[in-house]
């Protein structure tokens, strides 16, 4: 990585309330969250679809104090976790096949600040809005498998950093406009560069570690077990 830039620095307030009315769905039948309410609110006046960049998580807290969006440049990094919406549990790398290429991808209960297989690495191309993702612990790259990438069900996997110029290794930050009322946090979707597909946590194991994370048709902004916060 070129440059490491304090997520604190980077993942800023950035928004107004614009609108009124909360949504509100489900927990993921038997979690071990399902006591925790999914609610919604309109953050911003961003159409979903739109690619942004990596530069507020704190929607909620906008109205009492707002701050400037931050240059983003090509090589810059953050580094931060994230949760699945619908489970609120971690993107992880498993720890059991870490060691190489193909590593599996799921979600998995927080283990806390100094879990790096749960820690990423978010870097900036030219291209706003557009970032390789890099497991802290591996320095392997979040890619979609090349041999499934065609259909619905892409695995997801930790493979060797093949560079800016590889496709299925490129991510768009994508703005859903709403936020989560419980945390304050902005939802977000990642979308596949190569495929169009987003980041998708499987909704038939969500309920248990070890949830599959797929890419997966976009679903729309309700979607959210395609929905992501850091």
């Amino acid at each position: 990585m070129n440059k490491f830039v304090s997520a604190l620095a980077v993942l800023t307030v950035g928004g107004t309330v614009l609108a009124s009315g909360v949504a509100t769905a489900a927990a993921a039948p038997g979690s071990s969250n399902a006591h925790k309410p999914h609610k919604v609110a309109r953050s911003t006046s961003a159409a979903h679809g739109k690619a942004t960049p990596l530069k507020s998580t704190t929607a909620a807290k906008a109205s009492a104090k707002a701050s400037a969006t931050p240059k983003v440049n090509a090589g810059d990094s953050v580094t931060a976790k994230q949760y699945n919406f619908l489970s609120y549990r971690a993107l992880d790398a498993d720890t059991d096949t870490l060691g190489g290429n193909g590593t599996r991808v799921q979600l998995w209960d927080d283990a806390g600040s100094d879990a790096a297989n749960q820690t990423w690495v978010y870097t900036s191309t030219d291209t706003v809005g557009l970032y390789k993702i890099n497991n802290l612990a591996s320095g392997r790259s979040l890619d979609a498998d090349s041999d499934t990438i065609g259909g619905n069900g892409t695995t997801v996997q930790l493979w060797d950093d093949l560079g800016t110029g590889q496709a299925n290794q490129l991510w768009w930050l994508i703005d859903t406009g709403y936020y989560d009322v419980d945390s304050g946090n902005e939802l977000f979707k990642w979308q596949n560069y190569q495929s169009g597909r987003v980041l998708d946590a499987d909704s038939d194991t969500i309920a248990d570690n070890g949830t599959t994370v797929q890419l997966w048709d976009d679903l729309g902004v309700d979607a959210y077990n395609q929905d992501w916060e850091f």
